[in-house]
């Protein structure tokens, strides 16, 4: 009889009570985590494959040399864009440490403007502390990029020259 019980109880542990959630949990949870860390959980299985794409949250940091070269950075962040539900960002956080191209920055921020995001925060420092000799680049920001209804939150951390225009 004792047998039956462990094998009933390794049974229990085995399932999967997380999959059992509805997506829109799910999604709530996994916007707590990085875009990395969230698309990292597609390989769980196959219902989380491209659940990621639907997290109202798009959050991508190029500081972890494990993770990110300049070009797997770029390449990456530009994959999100493509795949992600556009219609549920609500929040776009991007972090970048290394050199940006500048017209790169401006196609995610344009992205994530057109995805009606309600909160966007912009932490630049595109040469880092170990390039302090070098002049920093400038990046040239319409001003309509902020008057959008949908934009309740701006964070700006931008350690280069930054033009808004009309």
């Amino acid at each position: 009889m004792k047998m039956g019980s462990n094998s009933k109880r390794r049974k229990r542990c085995t399932e999967d009570r997380r999959s059992e959630l509805p997506d829109a949990i799910l999604c709530l949870i996994l916007s707590f985590l990085s875009t990395v860390e969230a698309v990292k959980t597609s390989v769980l299985s196959h219902r989380w494959e491209n659940l990621w794409a639907s997290v109202p949250t798009i959050d991508v940091c190029d500081n972890d040399p494990k993770e990110f070269d300049f070009d797997s950075f770029t390449m990456f962040l530009d994959r999100v864009l493509l795949s992600h539900d556009s219609s549920k960002v609500h929040r776009f956080r991007i972090c970048c440490t290394k050199m940006v191209d500048p017209l790169l920055f401006d196609y995610w921020v344009s992205t994530a403007i057109g995805c009606n995001v309600v909160e966007l925060d912009l932490d630049i420092y595109p040469l880092g502390p170990e390039h302090s000799s070098v002049a920093p680049q400038c990046f040239e920001l319409p001003g309509s990029h902020f008057m959008l209804k949908s934009l309740e939150k701006l964070k700006l951390s931008l350690k280069s020259f930054v033009i808004i225009y009309s």
